[in-house]
């Protein structure tokens, strides 16, 4: 890094977890036909799921347009005081309770994009579901399906029963972080917390 150059700290989070073993991979499926996916992965540290999506477009011949930006300007002093309050309680470092045994010591070996994610594909009739069961619960259609897979998690079968559960919800934030180059993570996440099978922020 030369003299001056700005430092992608977000990226280079992304690559302190990969220099200790971790998978940084960003998974993309594209739908080819049928229950077909052609899976796809892109390094985190290089890339967020904006850039990404946006990369793998154009190498498709595809315009992205104008990636998303944030739609609200600097927020106020007073919002920035509330926002640095309300993440301190997540600073301190989490242990996680498991109920499936995990040998840490083993060397990591990274199984193929199709082997990492469990997957479906809902249809035309069921996304229609999806949007209108969003409605009635007055949230978006990702909130109701991350309160659904932090049920699923939260089940006894891979954390016990009643134990707490954090997920990342990411944000993008270009548009707020003056960045010149595209593609690095321009990204930060909510904390949402999960227990009995609900989420909240």
């Amino acid at each position: 890094m030369s003299a001056g150059q700005d430092i992608e700290w977000v990226a280079e989070m992304f690559r302190a977890l990969r220099d200790c073993g971790e998978d940084i991979s960003i998974v993309f499926g594209r739908v080819d036909g049928g229950q077909d996916i052609a899976w796809q992965t892109l390094p985190h540290d290089q890339f967020d799921g904006v850039s990404g999506f946006a990369t793998l477009l154009r190498q498709q011949h595809l315009s992205p347009g104008t990636l998303p930006v944030l739609r609200e300007g600097w927020p106020s002093w007073w919002r920035r005081t509330r926002g640095v309050l309300s993440v301190l309680r997540y600073l301190g470092v989490r242990h996680q309770r498991w109920t499936v045994d995990y040998d840490w010591e083993d060397p990591t070996s990274f199984a193929p994009a199709s082997e990492q994610v469990a997957w479906t594909l809902f249809d035309a009739a069921q996304t229609q579901a999806l949007i209108r069961a969003a409605k009635a619960a007055g949230v978006t259609v990702n909130t109701l399906l991350l309160s659904h897979l932090d049920a699923a998690v939260g089940g006894g079968r891979w954390v016990p029963a009643g134990a707490p559960r954090r997920w990342m919800l990411p944000v993008n934030m270009r548009g707020g972080v003056p960045k010149s180059d595209e593609a690095p993570p321009k990204m930060s996440f909510l904390p949402i917390d999960g227990t009995d099978g609900h989420v909240m922020a």
